[in-house]
């Protein structure tokens, strides 16, 4: 099954010709969003080919690249919504990850880099009067 977008709404193609001939002059209404994260790219777009496998057609695609060479995984989703949600959590791992990533400055090395473990949550030894280390 093929579909297009109204409105960020799916609606059902009646064939494959009419899908084709939307999806090529869609072009960046297929987007639902891209982001770049250091050497992450993050895209979700409506690609309105129903994969099958699911209850509702999974419409929605999120992929994940890394220098430009996809990760191999795949979040597939049925709204709009759900699709920005999934963009939404793969971005903020792909910043997670590229926060590990960072080499701690030199000199530095001795302080505790952590996230706190919850939202709202500061580490056991924090303190708000440290100042913050400059560049």
């Amino acid at each position: 099954m093929f579909y297009r977008l109204e409105d960020k709404q799916p609606v059902k193609c009646a064939t494959g010709r009419e899908w084709a001939d939307w999806f090529e002059s869609a072009g960046e209404a297929l987007i639902v969003g891209q982001d770049e994260i250091d050497i992450a790219l993050v895209l979700t777009v409506f690609t309105g080919i129903d994969q099958g496998g699911s209850a509702e057609p999974q419409l929605f695609e999120t992929l994940t690249f890394i220098d430009g060479k996809p990760t191999g995984i795949a979040i597939r989703t049925a709204t709009w919504e759900q699709a920005e949600r999934a963009h939404h959590l793969q971005a903020e791992a792909a910043i997670l990850d590229a926060l590990d990533a960072t080499p701690v400055p030199e000199g530095l090395e001795d302080m505790h880099w952590g996230m706190p473990g919850k939202p709202g949550e500061l580490d056991d030894d924090y303190d708000p009067n440290l100042p913050i280390p400059n560049d």
